[in-house]
């Protein structure tokens, strides 16, 4: 035992040690030594009246701006990411894999053939989807009429060809319907009238509001999970702009904790070619924007809403619908769950609560095995799979952390308090 527990002290020395020459590296180069830099020279020539050393002054200058403080935060996720990159994977869904020790191999790690397939085959499902939604979208040969008859004909029917002299200023409406660029460029140099020049500017700077083949199906998705909930139907504006603005955000499957959820899907015919489809890598399923929902309670504005979701997501709830072998991720918090009933819609801001204080998203497999101990005489006396859905249809009456506190400490409590 003693020897040991000697190893594990090395080991957790050893990620020290390794993380405070990375977080000096990563200082290096960031504007936090910058900052420190400015507060040391301040502070070392504002002038002193007192004793105290200059060192001590500077501590105390570090400390009131705040420096010191984002310092140890930084030191923190650095420690915590060295951890979480030794941390052994779960002998029992994948045996025989050595834990990754780097961050390229915490991504590329080997997962089981019948993980793969199942990444793969989550990945085509998505596809098939998206597919489905792409059958009306208009064709190539459309495309190449536009830019060869179509484009001739329109040339030869403007005054004076491409090059022909700028129209007046009550032809630009007409111009503006079927927008050419050179047209209304011959506009603009003899001014603009106010009204139009938003539109004619647009028009020659190709500036214009695109819209994502996903838009439709997170709307669609606030409108049935959010627009019709009781507690956030207030709120469905932001939430329906805080997905829209995370499917185009084209970093979040990189930032992921583990890994993109799933093999992005690309909008070239050929593999792992062009664009993903949606620029941020994860197709979005039903009842997606429920993650985003609790946050509306935060901020009532999408720049301080926005980046709370996005750095939860992709710590967390990425996490969730991951299908990999790291531990945290769907595969395991399942494991756990099945773990967590065999051996013996809540309040979600609580919840989450937990999930931030623990650090992982595995609290949401002890709630999900509470919630069925809590329900196992109705299970029990199902006659049908429609049953057992109606058991668990409507869950906005239970209490996360009381049900939690039940589940595992039953001897404290007294009895067996999660029978119904």
């Amino acid at each position: 035992m003693a020897v040991r527990g000697a190893h594990a002290s090395d080991g957790q020395a050893e990620v020290r040690d390794r993380a405070a020459r990375e977080l000096f590296v990563q200082l290096q180069g960031g504007q936090l030594l910058w900052r420190c830099k400015q507060a040391v020279k301040a502070e070392l020539v504002r002038p002193r009246t007192g004793a105290a050393p200059a060192s001590v002054a500077v501590a105390e200058a570090m400390r009131s701006g705040g420096l010191r403080a984002e310092i140890k935060t930084l030191a923190f996720e650095q420690f915590r990411r060295q951890r979480r990159e030794q941390r052994p994977l779960n002998p029992l869904l994948c045996p025989g894999l050595l834990p990754p020790h780097s961050a390229a191999a915490k991504v590329t790690a080997p997962h089981l053939d019948a993980v793969e397939w199942a990444r793969q085959r989550w990945a085509s499902l998505a596809r098939e989807r998206l597919m489905e939604l792409t059958r009306q979208v208009i064709g190539l040969d459309s495309l190449y009429s536009v830019v060869t008859v179509e484009l001739q004909a329109h040339s030869d029917a403007a005054a004076g060809g491409l090059l022909g002299r700028a129209p007046w200023w009550g032809s630009l409406g007409e111009l503006l319907a079927e927008p050419y660029a050179p047209q209304l460029r011959a506009c603009a140099r003899r001014g603009l009238p106010p009204a139009l020049r938003r539109a004619v500017w647009a028009a020659c700077l190709a500036v214009h509001a695109w819209e994502c083949i996903t838009d439709d199906v997170l709307r669609l998705d606030v409108a049935d999970f959010c627009a019709n909930n009781v507690c956030y139907f207030p709120f469905d504006e932001i939430v329906e702009s805080i997905c829209l603005a995370w499917s185009r955000d084209v970093a979040v499957a990189g930032d992921c904790d583990c890994g993109p959820p799933q093999p992005p899907v690309s909008a070239d015919a050929e593999e792992g070619g062009g664009s993903w489809v949606p620029p941020c890598g994860v197709v979005p399923f039903s009842s997606f924007t429920c993650y985003a929902c609790p946050f509306a309670f935060l901020a009532d504005r999408l720049d301080m809403a926005y980046p709370l979701f996005r750095a939860f997501y992709c710590r967390h709830l990425s996490r969730l619908h991951t299908i990999s072998c790291q531990s945290g991720t769907l595969l395991p918090i399942c494991a756990l769950f099945e773990h967590l009933v065999s051996v013996r819609a809540p309040q979600v801001l609580w919840l989450w609560d937990l999930i931030v204080g623990f650090d992982s998203p595995e609290i949401v497999a002890v709630l999900a095995a509470a919630i069925l101990a809590f329900r196992a005489r109705l299970l029990l006396s199902a006659q049908s799979a429609e049953d057992v859905s109606l058991v668990f249809c409507d869950l906005s009456g239970l209490e996360a952390l009381p049900l939690i506190q039940a589940f595992l400490f039953p001897a404290e409590l007294g009895g067996n308090p999660l029978e119904l």
